[in-house]
């Protein structure tokens, strides 16, 4: 399969609830969406440059899936288990990838 990637849209500035009660601006840069999504453009990567995350949506994995993933240990009830399709695997390579250049992956 032949992907080409989105072109990609400015930064989304988005403000949200944080679990302590604080109010925070998380500004997003869009990767990639599904080329092969029939889903009102679901999945999607996105970036969070300033606290260095890769935020994800994709779909709730089913109870098997879920059931599988705790037999390495529990989902915390603030934690969601979501599947991506094969066709987002370039954009996660891309990611790795700019994140290898920086030196930024790993934490390091």
């Amino acid at each position: 399969m032949n992907i080409r990637p989105q072109a990609r849209a400015s930064v989304a500035v988005n403000f949200c609830h944080t679990l302590t009660g604080e109010f925070m601006v998380v500004r997003l840069r869009h990767v990639g969406t599904d080329p092969t999504s029939t889903n009102n453009g679901s999945p999607t990567l996105w970036i969070d440059e300033e606290r260095r995350r890769l935020v994800a949506q994709g779909w709730i994995a089913g109870e098997e899936t879920r059931a599988a993933c705790r037999e390495t240990g529990p989902i915390p009830v603030h934690e969601q288990v979501v599947e991506l399709p094969e066709s987002m695997m370039p954009f996660l390579a891309e990611v790795v990838d700019e994140w290898r250049r920086r030196g930024t992956l790993g934490g390091s």
